[in-house]
């Protein structure tokens, strides 16, 4: 069976791969963290790893991989905070931000980290800092957070944001009550040659077990319910029941829902049967699973005959599921509010989370549950506002309009204390007041650059010392031309690390030929002080403006250790048509 393949292989990469490694930065006083390959589906675990959340429980700080800037696969970062919940693990790491663009701005930089942050992830990995720009490296994305961007020195406002975020929920304990049963077997067990294409789904029957996992996610996410993923053979080393309890690890369970399964373990069902035995609530939505071990059997349907079953249905799935004193949102809102409560000490923490990036979310009450008053944390600039709020039976609750990608900490004490919660509360004006300040502008101003001005020279003549030419074009379609005349790969984004490329194929030692590249800019009025900033001068034999040659010793770096700059003559400009003419020696 193909359950059987998979859970053998799943067994030997963790055996031989995961555990060793671990054992060895243990011997060694290292701590074990980093990612494996393609969280963002079922069908992407499957054909990588197996089961992905199998693999956490041998990290020390386990890691996910979130690519690009509207990856919404929320669903990775809840699957690794339910295990480090469930098995002790205090660091949740996530390496972010990579195969965004350089367009990215600080925005999207919060937009990125905010939902991550909400869902558990605690160290954050920013994608990325360069040693160097030099050759190709200058292709990765984004832009480096580090000297190469001139507004890196400005980034700590992004990491004290998410510094403040952290220290908030670091330490709290999770409002969450609910397990989720986690289908990756039922993908195993459906696989055969040709049912993935790649690392998605060909089968249709693998489509539908997708499809409702996301379903599933966003029934309860949506309605602002709290959940772990339970992995079944988690589950069968750690859980255990105690007074109508499901205990898996350190966390605690009064319910458990079953959603979008075809097979189970036996020693799932025989848990379940002992939770609900005790008194435990087990909630089946949809097709109630026929297979157990991945072979038929009606032991889950006899286990169903006295649970709950309701249709595989958004909203009645939301109703079974969710707590009686759970955060409720009132209203009609415009976007989906993310939420996360934790029990902290001396009171409730609750972090709310518009994730819709486009538009406010509309005014609506957010019912926030037991406290003795409220405080509203500023995570962007560290104050403390007390907001307007209404209280009935215990509950607070508070009215709201979100901003696009808005969030917002609030904190619920316990206790009341006279000397922290002042008599008049603080109007929600006076946080955007904080935030933002409108500065009135003359028409003209005058500025001053951070940096010289620069111009790009970006269109570039080849000439060959065999006598080809390539006509005036941007450099890099220019450089793919003269490729394609020596018969030599494009440059692309999967290069060999240089240490790589030396070790096994001797490295790029053997010059292909002398290149002339020629560029134009046009003056209206002769320069002074110009430097030229040129890539890697030890392969640049000679440099003309305007035939008269400058001097290829370097007075300086330019931005990075790749660049060296060098002095051009003012007597070598004209008004006009300038040419600068590079000869340089050209590798692979």
């Amino acid at each position: 069976m193909t359950r059987d393949y998979f859970e053998l292989c799943q067994e030997l990469f963790l055996e031989n791969f995961a555990k060793p490694i671990q054992e060895w930065c243990h011997e060694n006083h290292m701590i074990l963290t980093g990612h494996v390959l393609h969280e963002d589906s079922l069908c992407c675990q499957a054909t990588m790893q197996g089961s992905l959340m199998r693999y956490y429980e041998y990290m020390d700080y386990p890691g996910i991989d979130i690519l690009s800037e509207y990856n919404t696969c929320y669903w990775a970062a809840t699957q690794i905070s339910s295990v480090a919940r469930q098995l002790n693990k205090k660091w949740v790491l996530s390496e972010l931000d990579g195969c965004t663009g350089w367009q990215m701005n600080f925005q999207s930089h919060k937009n990125i980290g905010d939902w991550q942050a909400l869902l558990g992830i605690n160290l954050r990995c920013p994608h990325l800092s360069w040693y160097t720009m030099k050759g190709e490296a200058k292709r990765d994305y984004p832009a480096s957070i580090l000297h190469q961007s001139p507004w890196y020195k400005e980034y700590s406002y992004v990491e004290d944001y998410f510094s403040r975020i952290h220290a908030a929920l670091f330490d709290g304990q999770n409002e969450c009550s609910l397990l989720v049963i986690n289908p990756i077997e039922s993908v195993w067990a459906r696989a055969y040659s040709g049912s993935f294409n790649m690392l998605f789904a060909a089968d249709p029957e693998i489509v539908r077990l997708e499809n409702q996992y996301r379903m599933t996610y966003q029934a309860l996410a949506s309605h602002q319910i709290n959940f772990d993923y339970g992995e079944e053979d988690i589950l069968a080393r750690h859980g255990k029941v105690h007074d109508g309890i499901l205990q898996v690890g350190n966390v605690s369970y009064e319910k458990v829902l079953v959603s979008g399964v075809d097979t189970m373990r036996a020693s799932t069902v025989a848990l379940l049967r002992r939770f609900m035995e005790q008194g435990g609530q087990v909630i089946f939505a949809g097709e109630i699973p026929s297979w157990v071990d991945a072979m038929p059997s009606d032991e889950v349907r006899k286990l169903a005959e006295k649970a709950v079953c309701i249709p595989f249905d958004e909203e009645q799935i939301a109703a079974a599921c969710r707590k009686k004193d759970g955060i409720i949102l009132e209203g009609e809102t415009s976007g989906f509010i993310g939420v996360q409560s934790k029990v902290i000490e001396g009171g409730r923490i609750v972090m709310l989370l518009n994730l819709e990036r486009s538009k406010n979310s509309g005014s609506f009450k957010a019912v926030l549950g037991k406290g003795a008053g409220l405080e509203e944390w500023d995570a962007r600039s560290g104050a403390i506002h007390y907001p307007e709020y209404e209280e009935k039976d215990g509950n607070i609750s508070v009215t709201l309009d979100m901003e696009p990608g808005g969030e917002r900490l609030f904190f619920l004490p316990a206790e009341a204390d006279e000397t922290t919660f002042p008599q008049v509360q603080t109007h929600a004006a006076v946080r955007e007041a904080a935030l933002w300040e409108k500065i009135p502008m003359e028409e003209n101003v005058s500025y001053r650059l951070s940096d010289p001005n620069i111009c790009v020279l970006d269109y570039v003549e080849l000439t060959l010392d065999d006598g080809h030419t390539v006509e005036r074009q941007e450099v890099l379609k220019a450089d793919r031309s003269l490729r394609d005349h020596l018969g030599i790969p494009y440059r692309g984004g999967e290069m060999m690390q240089p240490w790589y490329s030396v070790k096994y194929f001797g490295g790029d030692t053997e010059k292909l030929c002398t290149v002339t590249q020629k560029f134009r800019t046009v003056i209206e009025k002769v320069p002074s002080k110009v430097l030229l900033a040129v890539e890697d001068l030890r392969h640049i034999t000679k440099i003309q403006v305007n035939q008269q040659e400058i001097s290829l010793q370097s007075v300086g770096k330019w931005r990075d250790i790749c660049f060296d700059c060098l002095e051009i003559p003012d007597d070598a400009w004209v008004v006009g048509e300038n040419q600068i003419s590079i000869w340089m020696d050209y590798y692979k």
